[in-house]
């Protein structure tokens, strides 16, 4: 990682495996497209209690999403003398609600969690979809950032844990 970035991943679940250098990778490229050059953020890994008690505490809704943000200013800057240009927030995700999306749409698993963290990286930045046009500049923007990333970037950055006790 560069000096100037910052990403921290904590998996708070026990059935999947989290690729840190990978979830890392696909934020610094994200975060480098969307040109911050200095970035803080952190990623966190929840289950679907955890996710479902946010998405009710933060946003009134009483069940599980697949993808929280948090941001801290869309867009602030962390002010002078500080490390970063850029302290972004927190992107909390729930596999298991993505793991049900994944096999939904037939696509892997990690891409499925690569997409839900750019698209938190993009609502930290003020970006959002609640609007026809905001929608669809969020969906471009999206894309573009996706096209970015190919799938040796988001291949095994999670991966079903090993049932068996070795």
């Amino acid at each position: 990682m560069h000096p100037d970035e910052h990403t921290t991943v904590i998996c708070k679940i026990r059935k999947y495996a989290i690729c840190h250098g990978k979830i890392e990778q696909i934020a610094r490229i994200t975060c480098g497209q969307l040109r911050f050059k200095r970035f803080s953020l952190s990623v966190s890994f929840v289950s679907l209690g955890r996710i479902r008690e946010l998405n009710k505490d933060f946003r009134g809704i009483d069940r599980p999403t697949d993808v929280l943000a948090f941001p801290l200013c869309p867009r602030a800057t962390a002010g002078p003398g500080l490390p970063f240009d850029h302290v972004l927030g927190d992107v909390v995700i729930c596999v298991a609600v993505a793991a049900k999306s994944a096999v939904r749409l037939g696509q892997s698993l990690g891409r499925e969690v690569c997409f839900l963290l750019v698209h938190g990286i993009l609502h930290l930045c003020g970006y959002d979809h609640r609007q026809p046009q905001e929608e669809a500049i969020m969906l471009a923007k999206q894309r573009r950032i996706m096209d970015k990333l190919d799938a040796g970037i988001w291949h095994e950055c999670v991966a079903l844990r090993n049932s068996r006790r070795s």
